[in-house]
């Protein structure tokens, strides 16, 4: 039998994307019951949930935070650039990993 996850903490950060964001989501990647997971941090293709557990990123959508985490870059301008562009390029919708963070960060 599988080890149980802890996921408390996703489930509250879930409640708090529903607030924000139409369905807590923005990928059907990541929307899955009861609620999906949430990165505290990422480095190459490993994340560590806010709960604490780790796991593997199949999808490896996960590449500004995990480079931000080294230090590489600014998580926060370097994600609304990309938003910005992609919009200026003509996109009518934008389906990014980003969602939430970029939400709150636009709403100050």
């Amino acid at each position: 039998m599988a080890p149980r996850l802890t996921t408390t903490k996703s489930n509250q950060l879930f409640k708090r994307a529903r607030r924000l964001i139409p369905g807590g989501v923005n990928s059907p990647v990541r929307s899955y019951r009861p609620y999906p997971l949430f990165v505290s941090s990422a480095k190459g293709s490993r994340f560590r949930s806010a709960d604490g557990e780790d796991y593997l990123d199949y999808c490896m959508g996960y590449g500004a935070k995990a480079a931000a985490r080294e230090g590489w870059l600014d998580e926060k301008s370097t994600i609304l650039e990309i938003l910005t562009a992609i919009k200026r390029a003509g996109a009518d919708m934008i389906i990014t990993y980003h969602a939430k963070e970029a939400a709150e960060w636009l709403q100050g």
